[in-house]
């Protein structure tokens, strides 16, 4: 077993490393640990491994200690540490060590800057200065697609995000203005399912509805997009962390009149280039898109918004009758 391990630990492969572990466990969690501490620049994710492993043991403590030593000594750009400090958060969690907690969420956003991750900071005292801080470190971060990946041995993978998900950090750090800027010069009506412009739109929609539900138009508005997030929901439902993000967002009544008359003639133009055009299989798209805009309108105190909307588009492709049947799926 001795040679074994030691001819797998000059292996460099995610393969081996999952191999590793299951010699390893044959000899104990506590050989695991040792292996994972003595080799971690070789196999970081042995660290990850062993946190899950002393977890699913109820051993909180001693994963909470072995996740922090492996946060202190892993690079920070790692995506594995990422994982593993969220392993430790739930150790803390479950030992109800706060600051830890807190920490281990910021330690997962700078080595995983993914949106779950972000959202997480959020909960922080002091949110405020560590989400602002932690967005500029977002534009600092490698371009996807500019580094080569070794799909092989992907434990060694680095934080990078595309210059799409690095904006839509931007976003939820409240830079709207910097994101309606730099969008409102995308002029296409079509494509929106590979342009970006098919991600902002709709964000600007949730983020000026003052409704604190969920309406099936607002459901499959996000259904839309949520994979293009990037956001990966596990226990934790993406529009109940919009709402509780979107509570702490201010904006003046400038911002709100530029957004919707912006988010008014985008949408006007995906109905005429979709519906126009005649493209069947995508008018549900523009239905949830007309719907959701109303429904952001009667938020705001336009009596009847939402039926108005609608209607105003019903009448403007009256002979389109697979069209008009789209809004009546949309009905709460």
């Amino acid at each position: 077993m001795g040679e074994l391990i030691s001819f797998l630990i000059d292996m460099d492969s995610d393969r081996a490393a999952e191999l590793l572990l299951e010699a390893c466990l044959y000899k104990g969690i506590d050989y695991l640990c040792e292996i994972a501490r003595t080799k971690c620049m070789k196999h970081p994710v042995l660290f990850k491994y062993a946190c899950q492993e002393l977890l699913n043991q109820n051993k909180d403590a001693e994963c909470e200690k072995l996740g922090l030593e492996a946060i202190e000594v892993l690079p920070e750009d790692l995506v594995v540490r990422g994982k593993i400090a969220d392993l430790t958060a739930k150790a803390a969690i479950n030992l109800n060590h706060h600051g830890i907690v807190n920490r281990c969420y910021e330690v997962a956003f700078y080595s995983e800057s993914t949106l779950n991750n972000y959202f997480r900071l959020f909960q922080i005292p002091n949110h405020e200065i560590i989400t602002k801080k932690a967005a500029e470190h977002v534009e600092k971060l490698a371009e996807s697609g500019t580094y080569k990946s070794n799909d092989i041995n992907k434990q060694m993978r680095i934080n990078a995000l595309s210059r799409n998900q690095k904006d839509i950090i931007r976003f939820f750090n409240g830079e709207f203005d910097y994101i309606y800027d730099t969008y409102i010069k995308e002029k296409y009506s079509l494509g929106w399912t590979s342009g970006f412009k098919g991600v902002v739109i709709p964000l600007f929609i949730l983020l000026l509805n003052k409704n604190k539900k969920s309406t099936k138009a607002i459901k499959k508005l996000v259904e839309g997009i949520i994979y293009r997030l990037g956001f990966v929901g596990e226990d934790v439902d993406f529009l109940d962390l919009f709402f509780y993000w979107r509570e702490k967002q201010t904006l003046t009544e400038d911002q709100y009149e530029k957004y919707i008359s912006w988010l008014k003639n985008e949408i006007d133009k995906r109905t005429e280039g979709v519906v126009g055009g005649g493209y069947r299989n995508s008018y549900y798209k523009a239905a949830v898109l007309i719907a959701s805009l109303g429904e952001t309108l009667e938020s705001n105190g336009i009596a009847n918004g939402r039926t108005r909307t609608i209607e105003h588009y019903r009448k403007l492709h009256s002979r389109k009758r697979a069209f008009k049947a789209e809004f009546e799926l949309l009905n709460d």
